[in-house]
């Protein structure tokens, strides 16, 4: 038990390694170097998000703690800092990759939107009902437990947002059937604070003149129908909260 925590803060550790390597020689390094570090830091993500998933080990640990008055380890604050990882890594290739680099732009690319479709995917599942909220008649609000868990994630889910904006015109067309069925979860689901909100309403609603304006956001990509429907039901999940 203690030993896959170790491991998990010991990768975190290396991973924190990785990036400071990175940043200190990103100039000498190829994309191809880069993608490699990228996958060995993916591979810490997973890691981290598996140790974290376990709810035999987090009992374990809590019972450990409350017996010898050891504080809980953050497991989610280094599966957090994991991904976060990953995503400023993979960002920063695209902004540094060179100009005769172009075979690797959608290596890349396919690993930003994998990404960003698993960080998007994790608080889905951390904010999925349980089976009691599921065979209730009606609404029943998330513990407090869950409520700080998600607050906690939605830091990284905002920034994953970002990414997604930051895409171009055609890899979002290309990936919209990913991404759509997310971004409806996303406004379906409970969150523990307004952030992810905010920024679902800032990322489907960059103004009204999206749906005039080609260049912006989904108007390429969504048909108008769809577009304006998610549009609505943003502003009124947050008008709702």
């Amino acid at each position: 038990m203690l030993f896959s925590v170790g491991a998990c803060m010991t990768e975190q550790a290396a991973g924190m390694a990785v990036m400071e390597i990175y940043n200190m020689y990103r100039a000498q390094l190829s994309v191809q170097n880069t993608v490699v570090l990228f996958e060995a830091l993916h591979v810490v993500a997973s890691h981290a998000h598996k140790i974290n998933s376990d709810s035999d080990l987090r009992s374990k640990l809590q019972e450990l703690g409350s017996m010898t008055q050891m504080q809980d380890p953050p497991l989610l604050r280094l599966e957090n800092e994991s991904y976060q990882l990953c995503l400023t890594l993979l960002q920063t290739i695209i902004v540094d990759r060179p100009l005769n680099a172009a075979n690797w732009d959608v290596q890349v690319e396919n690993h930003l939107v994998n990404l960003c479709r698993e960080v998007l995917q994790v608080y889905l599942s951390a904010a999925k009902p349980s089976q009691l909220q599921q065979k209730a008649h009606w609404p029943i609000p998330v513990g407090s437990a869950k409520r700080r868990e998600l607050a906690a994630r939605a830091p990284l889910v905002v920034a994953t947002l970002q990414a997604i904006c930051g895409l171009g015109d055609s890899s979002l067309e290309k990936n919209l059937s990913h991404f759509f069925p997310l971004l409806a979860g996303l406004i379906s689901c409970e969150h523990g604070s307004s952030e992810v909100q905010v920024a679902l309403s800032d990322m489907l609603s960059t103004d009204e003149d999206a749906i005039h304006d080609e260049g912006l956001f989904c108007a390429h990509v969504v048909d108008r129908s769809s577009y304006l429907l998610i549009w609505k039901l943003g502003f009124s999940q947050k008008d709702a909260s």
